[in-house]
Formats: structure tokens, sequence, C-alpha cells
């Protein structure tokens, strides 16, 4: 079902009150309780940790299946025609996962279950996005083993960093066609501040990794295994 509703935000708003409400996701003067959804996702999650890329397939949990547990009372796609407001059912399913179940799962330093993540669990284990099946399938897990690191947390990171820098490096380019006379300007400051950001990244990851390493710890410097799958 693909067709937007247009009943009004307010039903929506009702569907996913409801739907907390009937989960028991609600503080006691009627908010909405986001440590016990947090809490519940970590659970699911962290039930069959991931300790090789080759179990990924088996062991991560997919988009559709972290909002089926994590709020069980909800009609799934497979049950939207059954509904009263087949649309309507769609809606809520849709806004709760966007910002409540996998809106969630975000794997950024910052997000709270990447934080959970580490204090329940010590250091190590990470939260990480991938894909599974050849549907590509978007699916969450967590993991302590490197090549998975790499391959579902680093690389999307860098490649995000580069897009990034091609969008920037863009605008700066149609600065210094559309103002010529102002180029030097433009294109200086822009290696100022590029490698003013690498350089102080580098140095503060430098810092942290002294602060976090023994001496007689060893640095597995540059080492990569070839072959993702």
């Amino acid at each position: 079902m693909s067709s937007t509703y247009n009943g009004g935000k307010a039903a929506i708003d009702k569907g996913i009150f409801d739907a907390f409400q009937r989960e028991g996701y609600l503080t006691g003067d009627g908010a909405r309780d986001m440590t016990k959804i947090r809490e519940r996702i970590f659970a699911i999650v962290s039930a069959n940790k991931v300790f090789d890329r080759h179990e990924r397939q088996d062991k991560a949990v997919t988009r559709g299946e972290l909002i089926a547990q994590v709020f069980p009372g909800l009609p799934g796609p497979d049950a939207w025609s059954e509904q009263t407001d087949p649309l309507l059912a769609e809606a809520v399913h849709g806004a709760l996962d966007q910002k409540f179940v996998w809106g969630e799962t975000k794997t950024d330093a910052t997000s709270p279950l990447q934080r959970m993540v580490g204090m329940n669990m010590g250091n190590g284990y990470v939260l990480c996005r991938t894909k599974i099946g050849k549907d590509a399938i978007p699916a969450v897990y967590i993991t302590d083993d490197l090549r998975c690191i790499q391959i579902d947390f680093v690389r999307p990171d860098n490649e995000s960093t580069v897009r990034k820098l091609e969008m920037v490096t863009r605008n700066r380019e149609m600065l210094v066609i559309r103002q010529p006379q102002n180029a030097a300007r433009y294109v200086r400051e822009y290696g100022t501040t590029m490698r003013g950001a690498v350089t102080a990244g580098v140095n503060r990851l430098q810092l942290t990794m002294a602060s976090v390493l023994n001496d007689d710890d060893t640095v597995d410097d540059d080492h990569e295994e070839g072959g993702e799958e």
C-alpha cells in the first residue's frame, strides 16, 4: 500500500498515543517514555550479538522485525487491509517506525541507543546498521568484530564525509565561477578550513588513543583483511 493518508495529523497522533499506551510506553503523566522504548530495542538487538561478518544475515534484526517486536499489538503491513482505515494504519505504522523505532537505531556517538550499548556492554561493542539479503533489507546489530565495524560503521561514515565534502567543494566552485575576482579568497579559506579540521580531528584521535592504550597494548596500524564477503 503506497497511498498517502489525508485524514489529518490528529488521527495519526492518536494512533501513536494508543500504540504507546497499549504497550506500556507511557509515563505516569501520560507522556511518551522513550527510555522504555530504548530499553526494549536494546534488549531485542543485544539478544543475538554478531561475532563475525557472516553472522549478520542470521543475527541482525531487520527493520520490520524490530517494530513488530517493539509494538507487537500494532497492525503490520500484512494486516493493514483488514483495518477499518487501512491508510491510517499504514500512516501510524510508518510514523512509529521512522521516529520512535528505526529512528532510535542511529549509530552515531551521540545516539542514546549507542551510548546504552557502551554503558551496558562495556568497551568493544558497537551498534551497527547494515543491509541483508538480496533485497538489501535494513537491519541493525551489535558487535565487537573489527571487520563488521569496518564494513558497517567506519565505511558508511567515511562515505558520508566524502559526500559532504564533495557538496561543499561544489559550493565553493560555484562561488569561484560566479565571482572570479574573489576566487583566491574562496580557495584560500576553503583550504585553511579543511586542513585545520583534518589536523584537529587527527590530533584529537591521537590524544584519545594515547589515553586508552597502555604501554604494552599493540596497535594494529592500517591492517585490513581482504574482501568484504
